[in-house]
């Protein structure tokens, strides 16, 4: 797993005494715990930028008219993120509406 250099940075403002190498590996290891717990299937709680949650996506059938061959579809689990509230908030303040590109 490839950690971005701008994800780590918070990380060695934070630490100021710790290496960059430390500081890698605290930041995979948090990305490794939070991958473990969606594939647990529970839900991932980020106070301040949202939530994610496990779902099981329905099973439907899929009919060809012409073949009528069928084909079993959906059935797979899928992530679902809210964002929390008030970063919605923060994004959309005083924007406008402007896309974001």
């Amino acid at each position: 797993m490839r950690v971005d250099g701008a994800l780590v940075q918070p990380f060695l403002d934070f630490s100021r005494g710790l290496d960059r190498e430390l500081s890698d590996l605290l930041v995979q290891s948090l990305l490794q715990r939070m991958r473990h717990t969606l594939l647990e299937g529970h839900t991932l709680e980020a106070p301040g930028i949202g939530e994610f949650t496990v779902r099981r996506r329905d099973p439907y059938a899929l009919v060809n008219p012409i073949s009528g061959q069928t084909w079993a579809l959906g059935g797979e689990r899928i992530i679902l993120f809210r964002p929390d509230r008030q970063l919605l908030k923060d994004l959309n303040a005083g924007h406008g509406g402007d896309d974001v590109a």
